[in-house]
């Protein structure tokens, strides 16, 4: 192969951590040795560790390396590489990259795999290609195989779900245990829907396992996850390629067995909330065409019963309304009244009522989520931080200025924490006029929303509202607020 490159860099990549032979520092070291001994500088040098060389759109360091071969300044005369199959393992994204790279005058060399010039050298590079791909799609299915197997036994093969820690290749309980035990009771027991769940969880500061708030989707997997009752479930769900996002696999494909680790739900409380969930499932096409969001909050101002929606009857010619259902028993004087004139009532009322202080509270048993532990360990973290960077002072590493500096950080840390632990308590406080008045808004967002059906916004407004009481004559309601 011809050597009239002058300036190169080198492209790295590892997928896993055991690969002794391909380590980093091993490709690296071995491509220094081959530029110098052949008279090449080497400029730059992009890496990609841990991560598979089936696509490039997963390789940030791959992307940039080409990114900059294509540049007006075209930096490189030539990419070198352990093997090919570090430059890429599916053939058809090879082919690809380098023939754009050789149009603008950039090869790619391997230095274990001499490519002799000629056809020749195109035959014999294009069959070691070949063999990579192989390679990479059979240690995919051998890997995959392998994972099953060991499901099929009972052994843990992914991340601890929120709830548990993983070590030496078991479950055990952690803090989090609580808050599973909250959700279930709060679903079961206490009538929460999976919004107003998420919720309270996101009013009280508790995270998700990757530390982000939670959303109906992500309580919604926990109550349908049986590791709560001590099984392992495996090829649940498939990666999609993008961050958050996956398939469900078709049922019969699922593993579900046997642990051998604690269970933080009994089977009774797991097997309800399943029958919750199937519920809602049955229910979802009748509830989202017939019910409204008001539907179990509206109440007759005449004798106190919850208000029946009616859809839009076409043959009738009548718009959607509410009506009290003792009026069509001849009970109770009510009127009917549109939905829509009730949806600008309410819209109307609901946020003046709170600005007026016009309204009721209504106490109902709160479900007290114990996050205290949580906290208290990262009390003590914040104790360990402080006492690190009083030692960096005594050891003469940080200025008098940057230890004052980092011991303010560290403390204003600290208060927040205490006051979130002050928070811990068996009955949260009533929220003030301010905090009531964001949540409002916050309720009428989701309820004047168009990405969330009915039973979402149902959730929402029942997170929020115990009851309102609607005059047809007046027009007034009067809104009675959850404690």
């Amino acid at each position: 192969m011809s050597h009239t490159f002058k300036s190169v860099c080198a492209y790295i990549r590892v997928s896993t951590d055991d690969q002794v032979e391909l380590s980093p520092d091993s490709q690296r070291q071995k491509i220094k040795e081959y530029c110098q001994k052949n008279g090449y500088i080497l400029s730059d040098v992009f890496e990609d560790l841990g991560i598979s060389g089936k696509s490039a759109d997963k390789r940030p360091g791959f992307r940039q390396m080409i990114a900059m071969c294509k540049a007006k300044e075209h930096p490189f005369d030539a990419i070198i590489v352990w093997k090919f199959s570090r430059f890429a393992r599916n053939q058809e994204e090879s082919i690809v990259y380098k023939s754009m790279l050789r149009k603008i005058g950039v090869e790619v060399i391997s230095i274990s795999e001499p490519i002799s010039e000629g056809i020749g050298g195109k035959l014999t590079e294009a069959i070691l290609e070949i063999m990579d791909e192989y390679y990479s799609i059979n240690l995919s299915q051998e890997v995959m195989r392998g994972m099953t197997e060991g499901a099929r036994r009972g052994k843990i093969m992914s991340v601890a779900p929120f709830g548990y820690t993983a070590k030496d290749h078991q479950y055990y309980p952690d803090e989090n245990a609580n808050t599973v035990r909250a959700i279930f009771d709060m679903f079961v027991n206490q009538g929460y829907g999976l919004m107003s769940i998420a919720y309270r969880l996101n009013q009280q500061g508790v995270k998700t396992r990757r530390g982000s708030t939670w959303e109906n989707r992500s309580i919604k997997y926990i109550i349908q996850n049986p590791v709560y009752i001590g099984k392992i479930r495996w090829n649940y769900a498939t990666h999609n390629g993008k961050p958050g996002t996956v398939s469900i696999n078709d049922e019969a494909d699922w593993i579900i067995v046997d642990g051998t680790h604690e269970p933080i739900i009994d089977d009774e409380t797991f097997k309800k909330a399943q029958e919750k969930i199937a519920q809602f499932k049955k229910q979802t096409t009748r509830r989202v065409a017939q019910k409204h969001w008001l539907s179990g909050v509206l109440v007759c101002c005449k004798c106190g019963a919850g208000m029946a929606y009616h859809r839009e009857d076409e043959k009738k010619h009548t718009a959607p309304y509410f009506v009290c259902p003792n009026r069509t028993r001849g009970r109770c004087p009510g009127q009917s009244t549109k939905a829509e004139w009730i949806e600008r009532d309410f819209f109307n009322g609901l946020v003046e009522s709170i600005e007026s202080d016009n309204y009721h509270r209504t106490e109902r048993e709160n479900v007290v989520i114990d996050v205290s532990f949580e906290i208290k360990r990262q009390l003590s973290e914040n104790d360990k931080k402080l006492e690190r960077v009083k030692e960096a002072y005594r050891n003469g590493i940080d200025t008098l200025d940057e230890y004052k500096a980092n011991k303010q950080l560290i403390e204003n840390e600290r208060l927040l924490l205490l006051s979130r632990l002050d928070k811990c308590s068996s009955k949260p406080r009533e929220l003030t006029k301010d905090e009531l008045l964001l949540r409002a808004r916050s309720t009428i967002a989701i309820l004047q929303s168009d990405e969330c059906d009915v039973q979402q916004k149902a959730d929402a407004l029942r997170a929020m509202v115990d009851k309102v009481v609607y005059s047809k004559e007046s027009g007034i309601m009067d809104f009675y607020f959850l404690s």
